[in-house]
């Protein structure tokens, strides 16, 4: 589906340079037959799996929970709308695509309203994780008519623990005494996660922190094939893509904090992720990154976009640097974010809309 979504941007050769994700409504998966004695299926990202235009047909009769993960849901196409607000009253000439080769076709109007004459026919109930997403949910044409829950997602807070600070710099071959700065994303060139951000804040460190107590050194991970040579003003690691969970624990162990620089986003999982292991994380003030940071207390809110700011947010965190503070961390997400308080919010929702029907 990926490739097929990639022909179509094809057909746009003028689209925005930061542009993410575009996804059509086809979907490969047929769900007929797994769901046919259902009475409510709670769908998450179904982009590229589930056909728009079969779902009136598809869950004629049930009850649908729908969680959302990113905007695609309530847009003609893209997953975040970068600022754009068409998407309150109806996607149209959609800015991140730009004209395409054939200039009378609307592909963002026509997907939107492919959505909208779908979504009429269906029993939907919405669920956020962030309450910046509930938000936009709510005030868009698509599905502020329907039901809205913000529900945090949760953590297994056995797997996601720290692991010992020296036996995760030496299984990385980190020095034992330096700070460390932990950046990371699935792609770091993808504009939206907000790398050169990164950098510059880490440049703007240089001159605000001219003295740290001991040396400072960048890790970063992610898939980074791109990139090529990567200026940084501190020696610089570079990890790769992790996909093992215990190399990712090693990583958010070793840091003393974790940059989140994202330009758009939900609620980063990798933020939740490092302050489960007890590292504090510094963000920008925006989407759900304020429903997870408790300013100055697990991790510094910085102003958007000002990489100055956040380079302010950096020294705060590693002149605070102590086991309280890694404690406080670990506390704030066990107390909000364990995976069965987020069981029991979904079990009460289940209920809620189950009781009393036949």
């Amino acid at each position: 589906m990926q490739a097929r979504w990639e022909r179509t941007l094809r057909n746009y050769p003028n689209r925005s340079a930061s542009a993410d994700r575009f996804s059509t409504p086809d979907g490969l998966v047929s769900l007929a037959d797994q769901i046919r004695d259902d009475d409510l299926i709670h769908l998450h990202s179904i982009a590229g799996l589930v056909d728009i235009r079969e779902m009136p047909k598809l869950f004629a009769g049930k009850r649908l929970v729908w969680t959302l993960h990113d905007m695609n849901p309530l847009t003609g196409g893209c997953h975040y709308s970068q600022g754009c607000t068409r998407y309150q009253s109806r996607c149209h000439d959609c800015p991140q695509l730009g004209p395409g080769e054939d200039e009378t076709l609307d592909l963002a109007g026509a997907i939107w309203d492919l959505k909208d004459r779908s979504y009429r026919q269906l029993d939907l109930t919405i669920v956020t994780a962030s309450r910046w997403l509930g938000e936009c949910s709510r005030a868009s044409a698509l599905l502020g008519r329907f039901p809205h829950h913000v529900i945090p997602p949760g953590l297994d807070m056995d797997v996601h623990a720290s692991l010992n600070r020296a036996m995760a710099r030496q299984q990385l071959g980190l020095p034992q005494e330096g700070l460390v700065i932990l950046f990371g994303a699935r792609n770091l060139d993808s504009y939206r996660k907000g790398f050169s951000h990164f950098l510059r804040s880490t440049a703007y460190l240089k001159h605000l922190y001219p003295n740290p107590p001991r040396d400072i050194r960048l890790l970063v991970f992610g898939q980074d094939d791109s990139l090529g040579d990567i200026p940084a003003p501190y020696p610089l690691q570079r990890l790769g893509f992790l996909g093992e969970t215990n190399r990712l624990r090693a990583a958010y162990s070793a840091a003393d904090v974790f940059v989140v620089a994202t330009r758009e986003g939900n609620l980063p999982i990798s933020a939740l992720e490092s302050l489960a292991c007890g590292t504090p994380v510094v963000a920008f003030d925006i989407g759900g990154l304020p429903d997870l940071i408790l300013h100055q207390q697990t991790g510094y809110l910085a102003r958007f976009p000002d990489a100055q700011d956040m380079a302010l947010g950096i020294r705060w965190a590693l002149e605070q640097a102590s086991e309280a503070l890694r404690h406080r961390c670990r506390d704030h997400v066990i107390n909000k974010y364990a995976l069965t308080r987020e069981t029991e919010d979904y079990r009460a929702l289940y209920a809620s809309l189950t009781t009393g029907r036949d």
